[in-house]
């Protein structure tokens, strides 16, 4: 177990270059011998040495030096590289060979253990942002943490905690310590201890328990128009700009500066769009096309090079399908699908701005053809995958299988840069259907492919993990060498599956050093798992529903392995688990970093999926359908440590994440897919806040992008504001008007703020920075600190009654996570002064109480909330002087002590507050017992919880 200090070494804008990882080297002769790791970046130069950093800066007048030291330290603690990259360096400095330096290894942090008596410093990043964590083992104590800076003009600690360093003119800035134990966070600050010299003091935590980051959606947005509209794949480009392809006919689905702005078809069009997700709101949209022809068309993959240039694959049954620079300019429309036209596959490349068919073909044969996924090597050839039914499918160069085999085979075809001539292309299969359905390469143009199999015959290699077919259907996993001739072509292949149901490979990736990612869905019992498996059985669903997926053979539990193929038998499952729970569950996509981090996404029906504790989705909303999942993997660690991450994604409807992307780091990590629901979360940065597909089957498409290293405010209960005890939303529901609370952590600022008003004189909806948000809809605040909140719900949901709504809390950009909340008509309360006392007036005005008790028969004075719609109709933040206070449309009772009250005076707005703060005035009936006796408000029939009046 440990804890965490997260100091970030930010503030300096390093390099203008794409944000890969900082790359740690170790020194062996290429630098000063007292360095033991080096790394570079665009203008800098970091030396890490026994004693601590030192932080090279380029600039006009030389170079600026700083030099961060750990004074009273160890003098030589173990200095090590981390996450081991798969690149070299290489250095031939001068004519003497024996000062060359090769093959010197590359990691991407680098850890100093036991600097201090349990405490490590981690070194990682990337060329923009240099970061140092603390590490600090069960009783390591924060005070010997301290830090000198050598080179700096200046040292300050400013008003937001930020320890602040001036050189010559240039600001580094080391960010407040963000500190999180479990769900709470831990406060701590950088102590100033003389001249250019700093400590850590850190309040009271549970030195026994680990500290942990809470991801946070940073970009979240709907991308659809009227019709139905999904996404079915997504990729990123170095830049770190979201592209997403699937499908639409709304015919206002969004198009900006693309080549294709009208949909002519009456059927489901291709569309591709590309999102930069640092932008806020409809600026995001970078661009977005239709792309398609007056009949049916797909896109069902996408990648993207080093330029921007996006390559989309799918089917089209359009013969108008737009054609530019083809290597195949016609398709069969031979009635040979059912007795109706068969699709066949199109690949297209579109430039970097959006604008421009650069070049468009078909691709197939006289029978059905789908093309599943497509990948890009650096020279911008791209590589397509699939599955055939086409025994005239194209063959190109020197193919590993020149022929069709089965009813359906798989194939992979390579096409050259400029579009025109189709370079490569093989079918791959056995005796019954196979086919591939996602496609990677790495660095060599090596081609890794996932798909699926019914072929006992399928054409393993000698080196495989699984020789044979198991169960009706296996995962097929195969590694292509497009460039050898013939049978060399292929390098690997393997069956993956388990006995006694069916497996169906759906996402690949791979890293540098050979391995394979897998994920997808099995319904096999004897799946094979590693010893260091996260869920070693299977507990999907037995009688599964293909019907769920699009990639929809094998749903039951989702499956993610890692293969190493360079090692034998079984060494080479080198992580393998299940994940899933009584429902289906499958794993649709993978990515993998350059640190061996895995994401997946996928969907599940299971009630009880597995998710972490700090889940920005902890819990399906609404029973019975999809929600998207998405997964961080560690493979090199086991059990349950292996995931570190694990949410739910989705609404009160159906949602699915069909793509994933993720940064170098793993930090940022894009999602894509579809949703029918309108209460999906969404972040106000993103291009489209509200559902525009229909309710009866329609969806949007849907893309989001998360930080896993962020810490962001944590809502952990959510309260009628007028119970001071731990009554959920979910026991109460949260109704139109309703004042509630929300206690959690940072949600807020430090000392309690509120309320005030807006412009227009209404109630603000945000307070230091602080936003509440209801399905979307900025709530009115009345009061907003670090743990607590309370807010008034919007009037517009009062057309969910019955449904659910996100309530999310927004600290200064930073979204917290989304418990869902039921909706309901009304639901009173009545505030409460403490010990049961309710917030009553006498008829004279004086505060009821024990001391102060009302007279038999006087009018007493009820103050609540959570009546639910007004007439006239309540506005969110109105403050109301009369003479009409706003009343509620449903029928209002009292009881006191049991009895029903002598009149209801009045009930409504309390005059010169806001709407949603209610008042009722009632008349003690005769024979009500004098002391204090429960007071009950029942409002549309939905009684309160009762509070005392005291009387005489």
């Amino acid at each position: 177990m440990t804890t965490t200090l997260f100091l970030l070494f930010c503030g300096v804008a390093l390099a203008s270059a794409p944000l890969q990882p900082i790359t740690f080297e170790p020194n062996v002769g290429q630098t000063d011998s007292r360095v033991k790791y080096i790394a570079h970046a665009a203008g800098s130069t970091l030396w890490l040495t026994a004693d601590g950093a030192t932080l090279g800066l380029s600039r006009k007048a030389g170079q600026a030096v700083l030099k961060l030291r750990f004074e009273g330290a160890a003098s030589e603690p173990p200095i090590a590289g981390e996450e081991p990259l798969p690149g070299v360096s290489n250095y031939f400095l001068g004519s003497d060979p024996s000062h060359w330096r090769t093959g010197v290894k590359q990691f991407g942090k680098v850890r100093y253990r036991d600097v201090y008596p349990g405490v490590d410093v981690v070194f990682y990043g990337d060329p923009e942002r240099l970061e140092y964590d603390f590490i600090l083992q069960p009783g390591a104590d924060p005070a010997k943490i301290r830090l000198a800076f050598d080179g700096a003009d200046r040292m300050t600690v400013d008003t937001e905690g930020d320890l602040v360093l001036d050189i010559g003119g240039r600001e580094i800035r080391h960010h407040k310590p963000r500190i999180y134990q479990g769900r709470k966070p831990v406060n701590g600050r950088f102590v100033m201890l003389g001249d250019r010299r700093a400590g850590f003091a850190v309040d009271s935590y549970d030195a026994s328990r680990p500290l942990i980051v809470d991801p946070i959606m940073t970009y979240g947005s709907f991308i659809g128009g009227s019709g139905g509209d999904y996404a079915l794949a997504l990729a990123l480009d170095p830049r770190g700009n979201i592209y997403i392809t699937g499908s639409t006919n709304s015919p206002d689905f969004p198009v900006k500066a693309g080549f294709g702005n009208n949909n002519r078809s009456r059927y489901p069009v291709a569309f591709v769009t590309k999102i930069d997700p640092s932008v806020v709101g409809p600026l995001s949209l970078v661009y977005s096309s239709y792309l398609g022809g007056t009949n049916e068309d797909h896109a069902q993959a996408i990648a993207v090079d080093s330029s921007g240039s996006a390559y989309i694959a799918g089917t089209t049954f359009s013969t108008d399908f737009p054609l530019k620079n083809a290597f195949q300019n016609t398709l069969s429309q031979a009635l040979n699908c059912d007795g109706d036209v068969c699709e066949h596959g199109f690949v297209s490349r579109i430039s970097a701005d959006g604008t421009t068919l650069v070049y468009s073909s078909f691709l197939g044969g006289s029978n059905a053809d789908d093309p599943f996924g497509i990948a890009v090597d650096s020279s911008g050839s791209a590589y397509v995958a699939g599955q055939t039914f086409s025994a005239d499918f194209p063959t190109r160069g020197s193919p590993y299988q020149s022929a069709l085999s089965g009813a359906s085979d798989g194939f992979l075809s390579k096409i050259s840069q400029d579009g025109t001539t189709l370079v490569y292309s093989t079918f791959f299969g056995g005796e019954s259907d196979d086919w591939f359905n996602r496609i990677s390469l790495d660095s060599a143009g090596n081609a890794y492919l996932a798909g699926s199999t019914y072929s006992g015959h399928a054409p393993v290699t000698s080196n495989a993990f699984q020789m044979n077919l198991a169960g009706t259907s296996s995962a097929l996993v195969v590694k292509f060498n497009a460039a050898a001739s013939g049978a060399a072509g292929l390098v690997y292949c393997t069956y993956l599956g388990g006995t006694g149901g069916d497996t169906d490979g759906v996402g690949v990736a791979s890293d540098g050093g050979g391995s394979i990612y897998i994920t997808g869905g099995t319904t096999s019992p004897n799946f094979p798992v590693s010893a260091g498996a996260f869920q070693n059985k299977y507990v999907g669903a037995r009688s599964r529903d293909p019907n769920l997926f699009f990639f929809n053979n094998a749903p039951g539990d989702a499956f993610v392995t890692k293969l190493i193929p360079s090692t034998q038998g079984a060494a080479q499952l080198a992580y393998s688990t299940y994940l899933g729970a009584d429902g289906d569950d499958q794993g649709t996509a993978i990515a993998v970093t350059r640190g061996g981090l895995i994401a997946v996404v996928g969907g599940t029906d299971s009630v009880a999926f597995p998710v972490t504790t700090d889940a920005f989705q902890p819990f399906p909303v609404g029973t019975g359908n999809l929600k998207g999942f998405l997964a961080r993997i560690d493979p090199s660690l086991s059990g349950a440590a292996s995931v570190r991450y694990l949410t739910l994604l989705g609404g009160t409807t159906t949602d699915i994440l069909y793509g994933v992307g993720a940064d170098s780091s793993g930090d940022f990590v894009a999602v894509a897919g579809e949703t029918l629901s309108g209460d999906i979360p969404v972040t106000p940065t993103g291009y489209q806040g509200k559902y525009g597909g229909s309710r009866g089957g329609d969806g949007d498409a849907y893309v989001a992008r998360f930080d896993l290293s962020t810490i962001g405010p944590l809502i952990g209960s959510r309260d009628n504001s007028y119970v001071f005890t731990s009554t959920s939303f979910t026991a109460t529901g949260l109704s139109p008007g309703l004042i509630f609370s929300l206690g959690g952590t940072g949600l807020g600022p430090a000392v309690l703020q509120g309320p005030a008003l807006d412009p227009n004189g209404k109630v603000a909806t945000t307070i230091a920075g602080v936003q509440v948000l209801v399905n979307g809809t900025p709530a009115p605040l009345i009061h907003v600190s670090d743990t607590r909140i309370d807010a008034v719900a919007p009037y517009g949901i009062a057309g969910l009654v019955g449904g659910t709504v996100n309530v999310q809390v927004i600290n200064n950009g930073m979204g917290s996570n989304v418990p869902n909340t039921l909706v309901v008509a009304t639901a009173p309360g009545i505030y409460s002064l403490g010990n049961n006392q309710g917030a009553i007036r006498n008829q004279d005005g004086s505060v009821n109480g024990p001391n102060n008790p009302a007279a038999q028969g006087s009018t007493i004075q009820i103050f609540a909330t959570g009546e639910g719609q007004l007439s006239p109709p309540g506005v969110d933040g109105q403050l109301e002087f009369g003479p009409n206070f706003p009343k509620p449309l449903a029928s209002v009772e009292v009881t006191i002590g049991g009895i029903p009250a002598a009149a209801v005076t009045y009930a409504g707005t309390v005059g010169q507050s806001f709407d949603g703060f209610f008042q009722v005035n009632a008349v003690l009936p005769p024979g009500v017992p004098s002391g204090a006796v429960p007071v009950v408000i029942s409002v549309g029939g939905k009684a309160s919880l009762s509070q005392n009046v005291v009387v005489r």
